[in-house]
């Protein structure tokens, strides 16, 4: 099995939001400070790739916040 990482899909989206517990409230949110908004259920290939560009700002704020809780306990 080959991972492709650039292969853009709504359920591998779904798998990795799940996984790093993002809701889809927080994808509205910061949908909306782009000016951006999802009214479909079926999401377009502009869609999916401002709702990776979403996926990957919210995963590195998680990281950020992290990075600081580890540096306020030590």
């Amino acid at each position: 099995m080959t991972l492709d990482l650039n292969k853009k899909k709504y359920d591998k989206f779904k798998r990795v939001k799940d996984y790093f517990q993002i809701s889809d409230n927080q994808i509205s949110v910061v949908l909306k400070t782009y000016g951006l908004n999802l009214l479909s259920k079926t999401p377009t290939k502009e869609d999916l790739i401002n709702l990776y560009k979403v996926l990957n700002d919210l995963i590195c704020e998680k990281m950020a916040l992290l990075s600081l809780e580890k540096i306020k306990v030590n």
